[in-house]
């Protein structure tokens, strides 16, 4: 159990792409993704979740996460870029990461 916990929601501004970098992203291994109510577990070995999430959410959803972290709230910025990394992908420039209304905030 993590110490810091963090709610996160974003709007994608731009389409998906099915590539995913997970190996940069062990801080997500205890994060779900909410998207039309339905869980998703981040975790690098389902396939089936991340080919759920690459298919399913599109421009202009808006998608929320949960996350518990041993990073502080000093390092909340880092943890929303590796979210976006995971969940959006974008290309921009190579794998760059376009969000239009990203909010993180500190769980209750």
């Amino acid at each position: 159990m993590y110490p810091n916990k963090y709610y996160v929601e974003m709007k994608i501004a731009t389409r998906l792409s099915s590539a995913f970098n997970l190996n940069e992203l062990q801080i997500l291994e205890n994060a779900r993704i909410r998207h039309n109510n339905y869980f998703v577990n981040a975790s690098n070995r389902q396939t089936k979740n991340r080919r759920y999430i690459s298919q399913i959410i599109t421009k202009g959803d808006i998608i929320g996460f949960y996350l518990e972290t041993e990073y502080p709230v000093s390092n909340i910025q880092r943890i929303g870029n590796a979210l976006c990394m995971y969940a959006i992908m974008a290309v921009d420039n190579g794998f760059g990461v376009y969000v239009a209304n990203q909010r993180l905030m500190r769980a209750a």
